[in-house]
Order: structure tokens, then C-alpha cells, then sequence
């Protein structure tokens, strides 16, 4: 999935830029989320505090990551943000752990490891390839 999205996005980012490629996905989402609210009801908070609860949560969880990767994609390209992309769940667990305090199981434990195996292993192997000749 990570790759698609970055293959896609280099495209589109050949003719539009991070934040407005930022702004299509979020009003997409948006207009997702508002059909799916028409249809099983809108669960809204009740005060002022739970709204700047959700407001700060959008921001940090959706569209400072969003506009992040299409910013990078657009400075490293598809194939090292899709790489990176695949960090995403190792960093997920390790934050849960930090701030939550959740338990790291051995499961967990293990397809960390599987995941930054994958990406060192992808790593070197880019590393390794010959750089295109742009005289070519």
C-alpha cells in the first residue's frame, strides 16, 4: 500500500503541490466520514474540551503525518518513502510503549524486528545500485 501511495503521489505531485494534494485527501476523507455519520449517527462531543481534544488529535494524528509524507515524497522520492513508510507500525509500538505503557509481546517484539530487517535489507540493496547517468 505504502508504494502505491507514493507512486500515485509522485505523479500527482509532478502538477500540484504537498498541501494541495493534502487538501483533496482530507476533504475526501471528510466527505467519507460525513457519509458514514448520516448513516449510523453522529456521535459529537458534548463540550468545549472534547472538541479541542478532537481538533488537536486531527492535527497531530492526520494532517501534520499527511502533509509530512507528501512533503517528503516530494523531496526523496517514491521509493525511499514508501522504505520509510514501512517504519510506521515499529514506531507505533514503541510509542504506545513510551506513552501508553503498553506491554511489548513477543509477537510484537518479533514483527518489529521482521519489518526493520525488511527495510535495512531494502537499504543496502538500493544503496548498492548505480546512480543514473544524467548524461544519458
Amino acid at each position: 500500500f505504502p508504494v502505491t501511495i507514493s507512486l500515485i503521489g509522485t505523479q500527482t505531485l509532478k502538477t500540484v503541490n504537498a498541501i494541495q494534494s493534502s487538501t483533496v485527501v482530507f476533504a475526501s476523507a471528510g466527505i467519507a466520514s460525513g457519509v458514514l455519520m448520516v448513516f449510523n449517527g453522529a456521535h459529537l462531543p458534548a463540550s468545549h474540551v472534547g472538541w479541542v481534544a478532537i481538533v488537536a488529535l486531527v492535527l497531530i494524528t492526520t494532517v501534520l503525518p499527511v502533509t509530512a509524507f507528501f512533503i517528503g515524497l516530494e523531496r526523496i522520492g517514491p521509493i525511499n518513502a514508501a522504505m520509510l513508510s514501512t517504519l510506521e507500525p515499529v514506531v507505533t509500538v514503541i510509542l504506545g510503549a513510551l506513552w501508553l505503557d503498553e506491554t511489548l509481546k513477543p509477537t510484537a517484539l518479533a514483527g518489529g524486528a521482521l519489518i526493520l530487517g525488511a527495510v535495512l535489507l531494502l537499504t543496502r540493496s538500493e544503496l548498492r545500485r548505480p546512480l543514473p547517468n544524467p548524461e544519458r
